[in-house]
Order: structure tokens, then sequence, then C-alpha cells
């Protein structure tokens, strides 16, 4: 029973059809070489793991350019709004101060919504709620917010907000709790600040969602431009030619360095 267990949870990642189709005959393939030795059960668990990841990564990257561009949009959206939660929650934990009445909804309750309603794949309600979060933000915020302020903040969210309102996705998008990761990637270096002075940790998020490029490619592209912006905000202040130098490098060459694996793997394994 244990054996068959572990079995069906690795055809898990097999995309949807692969599942159906063949789902029963790969278990009952592994589970014969199982009653031979251990060695072989494992072996073939093995080899099952890595060619389900492959068949995923395969069925995920030839999706087309602009479903992918558009699952980017969405992404960064959700991560830009989930990034003030990390913030919220985090500096007062280090500074032992309270949480002001005025960010309950600005840093908690709507980010934290935002983010449970798009892993539930409620697309139009999260673009719903996060635009009526970017608006009450608005009326928060000093109305003469500057250019960066705007790029780093609000402009993103508003318009993939604005697209999962109009034009939900359709059809299935597994995977979507793994945008906690970058967030969590972002609230560890905001609790240890490992990399602050370099400037390489402000992109361990960027790193963290890159190791799901070829499973969830619009994660990885959705946390590169996210994180990319917050350029707009750092290098505005006096910081340093050095470290504004490592920032950009940072930022956007992180972006950069995701989108080019990205375009790497979706001609490397669509083609084979």
């Amino acid at each position: 029973m244990t054996r068959r267990w572990i079995g069906r949870a690795a055809v898990r990642l097999y995309p949807p059809d692969v599942r159906a189709a063949h789902g029963d005959e790969i278990v009952g393939t592994m589970l014969d070489a199982g009653d031979y030795s251990a060695f072989a059960f494992l072996r073939q668990l093995v080899s099952l793991i890595i060619a389900g990841l492959v068949a995923r990564s395969r069925d995920v990257l030839s999706q087309p350019l602009g479903q992918l561009a558009s699952d980017m949009v969405r992404s960064a959206a959700v991560i830009g709004i989930g990034r003030v939660l990390a913030d919220v929650i985090v500096q007062p934990v280090l500074s032992g101060g309270p949480i002001a009445p005025m960010t309950i909804w600005i840093g908690l309750l709507g980010p934290a919504l935002v983010l449970a309603l798009f892993i539930s794949r409620r697309d139009r309600a999260t673009g719903i709620v996060g635009l009526l979060w970017c608006l009450a933000g608005a009326f928060t915020s000093h109305p003469q917010l500057p250019p960066a302020n705007w790029i780093y903040g609000p402009a993103l969210p508003i318009v993939g907000c604005a697209l999962m309102t109009i034009a939900p996705r359709r059809g299935p998008d597994p995977g979507r709790a793994l945008v906690l990761v970058p967030l969590l990637a972002w609230a560890f270096f905001l609790w240890t600040y490992l990399g602050l002075v370099s400037g390489w940790g402000y992109v361990l998020p960027v790193v963290a969602a890159g190791l799901f490029v070829t499973v969830k490619p619009a994660l990885a592209l959705g946390t590169a431009l996210s994180w990319s912006l917050l350029a707009a905000w750092y290098l505005r202040f006096p910081i340093g030619a050095e470290r504004a130098a490592v920032l950009e490098l940072g930022l956007f060459g992180g972006a950069a360095i995701v989108l080019a694996v990205t375009a790497f793997s979706r001609r490397a394994l669509t083609r084979s």
C-alpha cells in the first residue's frame, strides 16, 4: 500500500492528460520493479520522477508565448502585492513596534486575500480585490508620488489585476502556491539582511523563483520582472556608485538571466 501511494504521488508530476491515459500503467510498472528489490523500486521511482518533471516542463514551456506573457504579468502583480505583506509582517516584528491601523488593509488583509484568491485560481476575484487594494493605497499615499514610487509600487499590480479582471485565466494552472516561494525568500532577507552590504541579497527571491523556471516559468519571469522594478526605488537614493552598480547588475541582470534560461529551456524541451 505504501509503495502504491508513493507511486501515485509521483505520477502526479506528469501532465493531467498523461496521468489520465497512462497513470495506472506507470504505477504498475514501478510496483513490478519493486517485486525484485527495494533498490529496483527506488531506481524506478527516481526515473519516474525525472520523466514526470521533463514531461511537465515540456507541456508548460510549449504553451503559446502570449499565454506565457499573460501568466507572467499576473504572477508579477500578485508578487508585487504580496511583497507588501512580507514587509509589513517582518519589519514591525524586528522593530518591536505595533502595526499602524491604517496598514491593516493595505499591508495585511488586502495582500493576504489577494494571495489566497490567486492560489485558489479565482482570477476575476483576485483582480477586483487587487484593484481595490491599489485604489485604497493611492488614497492613503501622498498625492504627489514620485514616478519611481509608481513604477515600483502600484503600476504593475494595476496592470496585472486589470488583466485578471477583464480576461481571467482559462484552463488548468497548477502550482500557483509556488508564488509564496519568492515572498518567503524576501521575508528571509528582511529578517536576516544576509547580502545587504553586497546588494546580492536583494535578488534572492529571483534566484528562489528561478529554481522553478522549467515547471513554472511564469513565476520565475514574473518575479524577475517585479524585482527589476525595485531599481526604480533603490537607485533614486544616494547609496554610493559601487553599491548602485551592484544593485543595477543584480536587479536587471537577474531578469535577463531568467529570461535567457526560460528561452533556452523552451527551445531545448519543445524540440526534444
